[in-house]
């Protein structure tokens, strides 16, 4: 218990100017440009009640920080006295006092690094109510884009329907058909219009809610570029991404506080020094002057049963953050192996699936060819071109599941674009 202290207590301030450094590498390390999505995010975080909450608490950490600089210097106190006895005798003192515990002095000032620590925690709090937002306002932005490419392959499979009933017409007429198949075109040809328009209404929605999510109700969505969702980016190395993590990083924090706590307690135990300044003028029959410095330390006697027992729950507390920290950093990680692996297979489906609509596509137009000549009936080519409208729409879902997971991933690693 004791040497893993120890070990923190050496590292504490090092590791407060590593996570300055992990701040800035979170403002380094995301895309130079800033998409669609970026900016309405910037726009719709004054609106967000949980983003001002955060940095109000940012702002009071800071205030905090000022004033244990300010109390980190000691105490003075000041004194001046009178005394007049009579109209010609007049005495007068002045006397100033210094009071300084000597820790801080030779080492840290636990207060003021803890002080300091609040605001790093609190920054990093605020990290993690970005990537929330930047989730909700991702996934609601795919929503979007992902309704609008719906609207359109509804209505390429409208048109082949209508096609289809077309081509059904006029061998029903000229008696190449029957009255089954014919019907059957023209249900299924109903079925695609009701699909498109469900389509444009879950498209009016998803823009609704979009917009509504900014504030801005009136906002125009245009762009919807979606791209960075669509790649596989390169391999990462979790380990180094675990540990710019914000929740890792607030972890840490945490049993860096507790070091500071449990040192504001062992510093009780230690020596404190006063130096008094002392002045006295006497006027009368006889005026006189004097003045003198003294100065003394003051020590403990010895340990006694509180303070032993808070350094001992300190020393659990730390211990205990130390395990939260660990854990912190396994769950991370997991959770890093999951979307990685999550966004590969969304990835490796899409390139199948991609295929798999080509040379769905191949085979309806020989399908089609073939049941013109009278070569297959309408039931087979019937079930060709539904399974190619199939194909097709499995496409697109598999587009989402890659937009999704990369989603996941950005916010896993906290890639959370030029969002601050």
């Amino acid at each position: 218990m004791n040497r893993l202290s120890t070990t923190f207590s050496v590292a504490n301030f090092t590791t407060l100017r590593w996570c300055v450094v992990m701040g800035i590498t979170w403002l380094i390390t995301v895309q130079a440009s800033a998409t669609e999505l970026d900016q309405l995010i910037k726009d719709a975080l004054p609106a967000i009640p949980g983003v001002a909450s955060a940095r109000y608490t940012i702002q009071s950490a800071s205030l905090n920080m000022a004033i244990a600089q300010q109390l980190s210097i000691g105490s003075a106190e000041l004194t001046i006295e009178g005394n007049q006895k009579n109209a010609s005798n007049f005495s007068s003192s002045i006397g100033l006092s210094l009071t300084q515990s000597i820790f801080p002095i030779l080492w840290e000032n636990p207060e003021l690094s803890r002080s300091s620590i609040e605001v790093q925690t609190a920054e990093a709090q605020y990290q993690l109510t970005l990537a929330a937002i930047w989730r909700e306002f991702g996934n609601a932005y795919i929503d979007v884009w992902n309704n609008r490419e719906i609207i359109g392959i509804a209505q390429t499979i409208e048109d082949r329907r209508q096609k289809n009933v077309e081509l059904l017409t006029a061998r029903f007429n000229s008696g190449r058909e029957h009255l089954g198949a014919w019907t059957w075109a023209g249900a299924q040809w109903d079925q695609a219009k009701i699909d498109t328009q469900i389509a444009r209404r879950n498209k009016n929605l998803a823009e609704q809610k979009l917009r509504i999510m900014t504030g801005n109700p009136g906002i125009s969505i245009t762009t919807l570029n979606v791209n960075q969702f669509l790649t596989l980016p390169t391999a990462p190395d979790f380990d180094k991404i675990v540990a710019n993590l914000p929740s890792v990083i607030s972890k840490q924090l945490t049993i860096l506080s507790l070091i500071c706590s449990k040192r504001g307690v062992e510093n009780t135990l230690g020596p404190t020094a006063k130096v008094a300044v002392m002045g006295t003028a006497t006027q009368g029959s006889s005026a006189s002057l004097s003045s003198g410095i003294t100065g003394f330390v003051t020590v403990p006697l010895g340990l006694n049963g509180s303070t032993e027992t808070k350094i001992k729950q300190a020393d659990i507390a730390i211990a205990q953050a130390t395990a939260d920290y660990m854990a912190e950093i396994r769950n991370q990680k997991l959770q890093l192996i999951d979307a990685w692996n999550a966004l590969k297979n969304a990835i490796d489906v899409l390139s199948v699936q991609t295929r798999l609509v080509a040379a769905a596509q191949k085979r309806s137009d020989i399908a089609s060819a073939q049941y013109n000549s009278g070569l297959i009936t309408y039931d087979n080519w019937d079930l060709i071109e539904s399974q190619t409208i199939s194909q097709m729409r499995q496409l697109q879902t598999a587009k989402v599941a890659v937009a999704k997971s990369n989603l996941d991933w950005q916010i896993q690693q906290h890639n959370l674009g030029g969002v601050r």
